[in-house]
């Protein structure tokens, strides 16, 4: 089964397709996804999706030059660019790789449907903790790297502290933006 995801510049997921078999190609999995059916829902004016050669190019698909073509000095120069901003995807994937250990863990077979529907909610859910992590920054940390916070008794006792008010209405609307996202 093979997964294709799109993040953006800042490594934040913003599409993901689940559910086509591992030997159908990159190119022709994103053809199922929603980004490429219905783009104009994903993309603003001047927005691209980056993309290797193997790609189609259209309105809103950037692939490399291909052929005699790319053999031109600029069109060489921008397929090198264009290789190197690509990398944000496999950095994103490694870094939530490593926020969520448990997504190298999953299984490679599943045996059935109700397998593949936990595989699947199990990759979103982890999916939306990173793009949460990555919109709050360092805030997360700084509000949480206390052993003993000192609104832990609050919490213990439901008097919830201004800290947490601001952080908890700070992740609200991330979370609640995802949950009407085709994510």
């Amino acid at each position: 089964m093979s997964i294709q995801l799109v993040c953006n510049i800042n490594k934040q997921f913003t599409a993901l397709h689940v559910g086509c078999t591992g030997s159908l190609h990159d190119s022709n999995v994103y053809q199922h996804m929603r980004i490429a059916q219905n783009p104009q829902e994903f993309y603003e004016k001047d927005q691209y999706l980056l993309e290797d050669l193997a790609y189609a190019s259209s309105p809103w698909v950037v692939p490399a030059y291909k052929g005699v073509v790319a053999q031109n000095e600029e069109n060489h120069s921008f397929n090198y660019c264009l290789e190197k901003s690509r990398v944000r995807i496999e950095h994103a994937i490694g870094v939530l790789k490593g926020r969520w250990f448990s997504l190298r863990e999953m299984q490679n077979q599943m045996r059935d449907n109700r397998e593949i529907k936990y595989f699947v909610c199990w990759v979103v859910s982890c999916m939306i903790l990173h793009n949460m992590l990555a919109q709050i920054g360092n805030e997360w940390v700084d509000l949480y790297e206390d052993d003993d916070p000192p609104h832990a008794e609050n919490l213990a006792n439901n008097n919830i502290g201004e800290d947490v008010v601001n952080m908890h209405e700070k992740i609200k609307p991330i979370t609640l933006a995802w949950k009407n996202s085709q994510l």
